[in-house]
């Protein structure tokens, strides 16, 4: 419909797109993350909208950035399991069923996070902390990639109906005490040899699940 009404505003946006070369200028990690990108051959993809779920009654109002309808989380794989999930770098989930609230004095300053309340527990109780540490394992698993931040967004209407939006393998958020922790257990693979390598000539987005 956008194409039909405005195709000359559309065109320049995709050539703009076309030309533009992601720089990662406010984080530590730039030049190594430029020669990443600059060797990539540019390509495209078409990506259908994710359909939100909505009701009469706004039950999707909530504190923080899901206020506006959206409930994405970020799942943090680490050689294939996933270590936590970080809801707008607020609240944190763990394997365990654990919640911790950075919103407070005691959890985003002294790292000694309450648990979460009402407000972010529906994820775990309702089922849908299930359906995201599933699909991001699977996700990372499947791409063999030993560490990737895996984005995910949630369909309140569905706990099993998560889908993938995009991944991170360079996230820039906060993770306050594990930080150090998932530093360690990641450096840890690697310089112990803990790994094996896979050998393809598929590309990443062909593989295939097992």
């Amino acid at each position: 419909q956008h194409i039909k009404e405005d195709p000359v505003r559309i065109t320049k946006f995709i050539e703009d797109k076309w030309v533009y070369r992601s720089r990662d200028v406010d984080r530590p990690w730039q030049d190594k993350g430029d020669k990443l990108t600059d060797a990539l051959t540019p390509s495209y993809e078409i990506q259908e909208p994710f359909v939100q779920y909505h009701s009469q009654e706004g039950d999707m109002h909530i504190d923080g950035r899901i206020a506006v309808g959206l409930v994405e989380l970020r799942a943090e794989v680490i050689w294939g399991r996933v270590y936590l999930v970080n809801l707008d770098a607020t609240t944190i989930f763990t394997r365990d069923g654990n919640i911790e609230d950075y919103t407070t004095f005691m959890g985003g300053v002294m790292h000694m996070p309450p648990a979460g309340g009402p407000r972010v527990s529906w994820l775990r109780d309702k089922g849908y902390m299930d359906c995201v540490i599933e699909t991001a394992e699977r996700l990372a698993q499947t791409a063999h990639i030993e560490y990737v931040r895996v984005d995910i967004f949630v369909d309140k209407n569905d706990p099993k109906a998560c889908v993938v939006n995009e991944i991170s393998l360079s996230s820039g958020y906060v993770y306050y005490s594990h930080e150090d922790y998932m530093a360690k257990i990641w450096a840890d693979g690697l310089a112990n040899k803990r790994y094996k390598t896979f050998k393809t000539d598929t590309p990443v987005h062909e593989l295939k699940s097992v």
